[in-house]
Formats: structure tokens, C-alpha cells, sequence
């Protein structure tokens, strides 16, 4: 299993109206929860979100026949917000070198990276009940999308409602802890 045994625990309180984060990561593979967790940060936070979805984005454009340009014309996008003054949450599928030029592009801001899973037979399951997911996409992903990065935050939504997801997240911003170096991230082996 990708995450400890412990299952996570979430305070209710002591969620600062104050946090100056603009930019939130949810990375994670399909079936995750990842929107469902935006669309409760967006109802939670003090402060209004955008919720810029990997997926809109590629539906919105003509498919670039080069990947990595693509990833970086979206990350230039929430750039552009976050620079304006928005906040932005990122709802993404990131395999480590992509990730890499979303934290290139992004670099004059602090991302808070939130990695969002489920062990494997749960995203398979949730997988066969949507109509918009392709089958086996989630086990293709599984594997390899932590890999070499760090991250703040790990969510496990076969323990975790997406409510108590966005609490956490906005709890653990608001934590002076936020400021040290994020946890090194260990896959599965």
C-alpha cells in the first residue's frame, strides 16, 4: 500500500482565514477523488478558488503532438492566474516529468503538491462505475505517478470523504509546519 496503515485524522478547527496560499496541486490517478476534493475546497475555503482541471483544459485544445508543450501551456495558464492574484487549485494526472515542468513553470509561487489515491481495487472499482474513464487507465498510473517527487500532503480517500480531504489540506495550510521541507514521498515497492 502506497500510504501507512494509519488512517488519517482531521481537525475541524483551527482552519486560518488567513492562509496566503494561492495554489493547491492535487495530483493523483484516475478514480481518486481529486475533483470531488476540489469542489469541496472550493465550498470550504475562505477564500474563492478556481478549479482548473487537467482534463477541461486538454477538451478545451487541439491535441499538441508534443506532450510536455501541452503540460507546459497549462501550467503557463495557472501561472498567469496565480500571478493576477487568483487562487487556484489544479486537479492533474502528473507522472514525475510532467510534474517537473508544472514545478518549472510554477516556481516564483508555493504550490501546496496534495497526492490523491485509493489503494488499487478500490480506483478499479470506482473506475467500472463511471462512464468516463477508460478501464485499466487507473492501473496504469498506480505505479509510476509518485515517483521523484515530493509532496506536502498524501490523501487516501478509501479512508478519507472528500470533506474531511479538504478539511485536511486546509488545516495542514494553515500549520506553521507547511513551511518545512515536504516529506519524502515513498512509492510502493
Amino acid at each position: 500500500m502506497w500510504f501507512s496503515e494509519d488512517k488519517m485524522t482531521v481537525k475541524r478547527s483551527g482552519i486560518n482565514p488567513g492562509v496566503t496560499e494561492k495554489l493547491i496541486i492535487l495530483n493523483g490517478p484516475s478514480s481518486a477523488g481529486k475533483s470531488s476534493i476540489a469542489h469541496r475546497l472550493q465550498n470550504l475555503a475562505r477564500a474563492p478558488f478556481i478549479h482548473f482541471c487537467m482534463d477541461d483544459f486538454l477538451k478545451g485544445c487541439e491535441q499538441s503532438p508534443d506532450p510536455a508543450l501541452a503540460i507546459k501551456n497549462m501550467a503557463e495558464h495557472v501561472e498567469g492566474l496565480v500571478h493576477a492574484g487568483k487562487n487556484v487549485i489544479v486537479d492533474c494526472v502528473a507522472f514525475p516529468k510532467a510534474m517537473k515542468i508544472w514545478l518549472d513553470v510554477l516556481q516564483k509561487h508555493t504550490p501546496v503538491l496534495v497526492a490523491v489515491s485509493a489503494p488499487l481495487p478500490v480506483l478499479e472499482a470506482r473506475e467500472k462505475q463511471r462512464s468516463d474513464r477508460e478501464p485499466g487507465m487507473a492501473g496504469e498510473q498506480y505505479d509510476r505517478l509518485f515517483l521523484d517527487t515530493d509532496y506536502h500532503l498524501k490523501i487516501d480517500t478509501s479512508v478519507m470523504t472528500s470533506e474531511d480531504a479538504a478539511f485536511f489540506i486546509l488545516t495542514n495550510m494553515a500549520s506553521e509546519d507547511r513551511y518545512k521541507a515536504p516529506p519524502r514521498f515513498e512509492p510502493r515497492p
